[in-house]
This record gives structure tokens, C-alpha cells and sequence, in this order.
């Protein structure tokens, strides 16, 4: 099967940033569009400038890459500190340099 499941118009909506702050819990910058955490500061979704997508507890993260037409999921079972844990970065960046 091939085709778009969603329209570049659609990603671009999504991306425009609504809000922006600091998470009062992390201490680290957010930034939301439409439904979703954009990209930050930290690269919170990989080096990929155009990522989002919605970043959970323990180190989980789901998003996308528009440009480069990738989605990513991360679910580890091991819960560990936001600050202190760069799984998700180290897949990320990975990924990213394979492509």
C-alpha cells in the first residue's frame, strides 16, 4: 500500500506552535502545536528539526519525522528519571544517521 495517511497541510497545522513554557515538574522546555509536543531545545525528538509527536513517563516516546516520512515508537519497560535517561536520544540519533 502506498500513499499519505495524512495531508502536508494537516502536518503543517499540527506544527505551528500554540503554546511554549517550561515543564514545572522537569524543569525542561516544551513547546505544543495542535495536539502534539513540537521538536525543543534539547532535540527531545531526535535531530530531526521537523519531529513531534507525544513524549510519556519513564522514557517513552511516539512521533514522527514529516520530512523524512518516518514514525517511531519507544515503550521500554524500565522506568527511569527524565534528565537522567538518553535511551530514547541514543535510538533516535541512530535512527537518524541510518537515513
Amino acid at each position: 500500500m502506498t500513499g499519505k495517511l495524512v495531508s502536508g497541510r494537516t502536518i503543517d497545522r499540527i506544527r505551528r506552535e500554540e503554546s511554549r513554557g517550561t515543564d514545572p515538574g522537569t524543569g525542561r522546555p516544551l513547546a505544543f502545536g495542535l495536539g502534539y509536543e513540537l521538536q525543543d531545545s534539547i532535540e527531545t525528538y531526535g535531530p530531526e528539526a521537523t519531529g513531534f509527536g507525544p513524549s510519556g513517563a519513564g522514557g517513552s516516546l511516539f512521533g514522527c519525522w514529516p520530512r523524512l516520512g518516518v514514525a517511531f515508537a519507544f515503550s521500554p519497560c524500565l522506568m527511569r528519571t527524565e534528565g537522567l535517561d538518553n535511551r530514547s536520544h541514543l535510538l533516535l540519533t541512530a535512527l537518524h544517521t541510518c537515513l
